[in-house]
C-alpha cells in the first residue's frame, strides 16, 4: 500500500503561550485574529485564533508562501464550500464546520480559512494512527466516521484524502470523532484515479469506493496500531448476523478488496455490516 504527503498534517502541537499577532482575516463584516500554530503539514499551517469582538475560538487554515498556488487557493474555498453545504443539508453530520474564506491585512495578502474550532487533536499521522485502539472503541470511531461519508456521499461529494490525520477527537468519547480537511472533495461517482489519498485504494472504480477502502483501512489500523495493509489480521472477534457469523476480519477485508465492486457500495452498507461489532461488551 503506497502513502503520500497530504495538504493537512492535522497533527496536535502544543499550543503555548504566546500573544496572539498583529495579523487579521476578515470574513463576512467579522474580523479574526490569528494565533499561535496548532498544525502543520506540506501544503499549509493551522493557526487557532479568535473572533476579535466575540473571543470565539476559530481554526485558520494559512498556504505556505511556496504553496500560494490558485489550485492551492481553491481547495480552500473548496473545503469551505463542502463544509458550508453539508452543514445546510445535514447539520448533525460528524463533520468541521466551516466559517468562510479570507484575506489576510498583510503587506502580501494570503487566503485563509476560517473553520469551527474543534477541541481536541487527531488520531494519527498521514500513514498511521497515533496508538491501538480496543475494538469497541475503534468501530464506534469508525461508524461516525461512515455516518460523516454517508453524508457527504448523499450530498454529492466524496472526500477521497481520508487518512488518521484528517480525523479528529472533538472530546474524550468515540462518537466525538469529526471527519475535517475536504479540500480535496470531488463529485462522487467520478473515477477514482489513484493520485489523492494519503492511503491509497488500488486504482479503478469510483470516489465513493475509494473513499470506503479508506474506512476500512483506517479501522484496521485502529485495531492493530500500524499502518493499514490488506489482509492483515485484526484478530478473531465474531457475531451472529442475520443468522449467520460473522467475522470482523471478513468486514474489513470486504471494505479494502481491490476489487472496487466487492467492496460495500455505500457508507450505510458498510455502517450496517459493521454496527453489530459495536454492541460486544
Amino acid at each position: 500500500m503506497a502513502f503520500r504527503q497530504s495538504r493537512w498534517v492535522l497533527f496536535a502541537l502544543a499550543v503555548s503561550a504566546t500573544a496572539f499577532a498583529d495579523v487579521h482575516v476578515t470574513v463576512h463584516e467579522k474580523t479574526f485574529v490569528i494565533g499561535p500554530k496548532v498544525a502543520s503539514g506540506y501544503f499549509g499551517v493551522v493557526h487557532q485564533g479568535k473572533d476579535l469582538h466575540t473571543g470565539e475560538r476559530v481554526a485558520i487554515k494559512l498556504l505556505h508562501n511556496h504553496q500560494n498556488s490558485h489550485h492551492n487557493r481553491e481547495s480552500l474555498r473548496t473545503e469551505f464550500r463542502v463544509a458550508h453545504e453539508l452543514e445546510e443539508k445535514a447539520p448533525e453530520a460528524p463533520l468541521a464546520k466551516g466559517i468562510g474564506v479570507g484575506t489576510t491585512d498583510e503587506s502580501s495578502p494570503r487566503t485563509a480559512l476560517v473553520m469551527r474550532w474543534l477541541d481536541g487533536k487527531s488520531i494519527g499521522s498521514l500513514s498511521q494512527p497515533a496508538e491501538k485502539h480496543a475494538p469497541k472503541q475503534a468501530i464506534k470511531m469508525v461508524l461516525e466516521v461512515l455516518r460523516a461519508l454517508a453524508a457527504l456521499h448523499a450530498s454529492g461529494w466524496a472526500h477521497r484524502d481520508l487518512h488518521f490525520g484528517n480525523i479528529m477527537m472533538d472530546g474524550d468519547r468515540p462518537e466525538s470523532v469529526k471527519v475535517v480537511d475536504t479540500g480535496g472533495a470531488r463529485k462522487v461517482d467520478d473515477k477514482w484515479g489513484g493520485n489523492v489519498h494519503a492511503i491509497n485504494a488500488p486504482t479503478g472504480g469510483t470516489n465513493r469506493q475509494s473513499d470506503l477502502f479508506s474506512a476500512g483501512a483506517i479501522l484496521q489500523g485502529l485495531l492493530t496500531g500500524r499502518a493499514p495493509s490488506p489482509g492483515a489480521s485484526v484478530g478473531e472477534l465474531t457475531v451472529v448476523h442475520e443468522g449467520h457469523q460473522v467475522t470482523l476480519q471478513s468486514v474489513i477485508d470486504r471494505a479494502m478488496d481491490k476489487d472496487p465492486q466487492r467492496r460495500y457500495q455505500t457508507a450505510e452498507e458498510f455502517a450496517t455490516a459493521l454496527a453489530p461489532f459495536a454492541a460486544i461488551p
